[in-house]
């Protein structure tokens, strides 16, 4: 989960984000993707927290405190791309995970299923919303309008879910195909309901 903090010290927005490696090496760099609507200037990396393992042990538990999880605070803003709405960090520290999720920029076929894991903003518990799972079907290739009014025309796929929704925080969550190698096809963003 990304918490982005304004000016005062108050949650300004949640996102979602995962932290990647770089190559079949697995260095484990610390390297976050999230969406560029969420964090997209070196200011707003400046001020994001980064909580790791915010999930229930049990389907349907109760969360744990986010204030008594792992955290990352801030970030060197890498690499933006406000046409397919991405973002990459460098945290400044070593991750507080040990879960890295592997990338694949190749083409991403129609009809493939996909996996999407995020914080959706609804409903959410006080101090931001825990991990929820979706499923999602890859059914063609669009443009779409980022939060920032951009228009995407870089790869861009549209993916349907079949048993949930991506809802309003799980922007920069990763969208994986399931190919069993937890492999990131591309970022969650330009949800419509």
């Amino acid at each position: 989960m990304l918490a982005t903090i304004d000016g005062s010290g108050n949650v300004a927005g949640y996102c979602s984000g995962n932290s990647l490696t770089r190559g079949p090496a697995a260095d484990f760099a610390p390297i976050i993707m999230t969406a560029r609507h969420c964090v997209g200037t070196q200011a707003e990396a400046n001020t994001t927290v980064f909580v790791w393992s915010y999930q229930n042990a049990t389907c349907n538990g109760t969360p744990p405190n986010p204030n008594t999880l792992p955290r990352n605070t801030g970030a060197l803003l890498l690499k933006t791309h406000s046409g397919s709405d991405w973002t990459i960090l460098g945290a400044y520290e070593p991750l507080a995970t040990h879960i890295y999720a592997g990338w694949d920029g190749n083409y991403w076929a129609n009809n493939a299923t996909g996996t999407a894991i995020s914080h959706p903003m609804s409903p959410a518990p006080p101090g931001g919303p825990f991990k929820r799972i979706a499923f999602a079907t890859k059914i063609g290739d669009t443009t779409c309008t980022t939060a920032d009014g951009s228009v995407s025309n870089a790869s861009v796929y549209t993916a349907q879910c079949t048993n949930s929704t991506i809802r309003r925080g799980s922007s920069g969550s990763g969208i994986f195909d399931d190919s069993g190698a937890a492999r990131i096809r591309g970022t969650a963003s330009c949800v419509s309901r």
